[in-house]
């Protein structure tokens, strides 16, 4: 398995997005939001970071490029906002999450947003989701609060 980390790989996206279809089992955004994507990771906006297996390829992926997984982060100055992920084997997330981070880390960034954690009557996945960022370590940081501990003000 080899990981591939960075910005520019907008001509990949239609792959994460094939990635992204098989694992929740439909098309769960629009096109235009994977276009821009695609841009953003053109224009050094976006981190594309990739699980490549050039020896199992899964269901689905025939005619693919090997991608077994993907992160994908938008950045905006010192901060990244953990936008998009998928993938097509048990156990990955975290990997491509910490090389993400590293990647972030090594621009500059300082914050990453890992987004919203599940609630009272949420899905068993949006529960799932909420373990695997509980599971990266930080801190739970109410968004209004956001600003002043980065010596901003909104």
């Amino acid at each position: 398995l080899d990981v591939l980390c960075g910005s520019g790989a907008g001509g990949l996206i239609r792959t994460c997005q094939r990635v992204h279809a098989i694992e929740s089992g439909r098309e769960t955004r629009p096109s235009a939001t994977w276009d821009l994507m695609g841009d953003w990771a053109d224009d050094e906006k976006g981190l594309t970071v990739l699980a490549l297996d050039y020896e199992h390829r899964p269901e689905g992926m025939d005619g693919w490029p090997p991608v077994m997984g993907y992160v994908y982060c938008l950045i905006h100055g010192a901060w990244a906002y953990y936008f998009s992920s998928a993938t097509l084997r048990k156990n990955l997330n975290h990997a491509l999450l910490w090389h993400a981070m590293k990647a972030l880390k090594a621009r500059g960034v300082r914050w990453l947003e890992l987004g919203w954690q599940a609630r009272a009557g949420d899905t068993d996945k949006d529960r799932g989701i909420s373990h695997l960022k509980a599971g990266l370590g930080g801190v739970d940081i109410p968004a209004k609060e956001a600003p002043d501990l980065c010596g901003r003000s909104v």
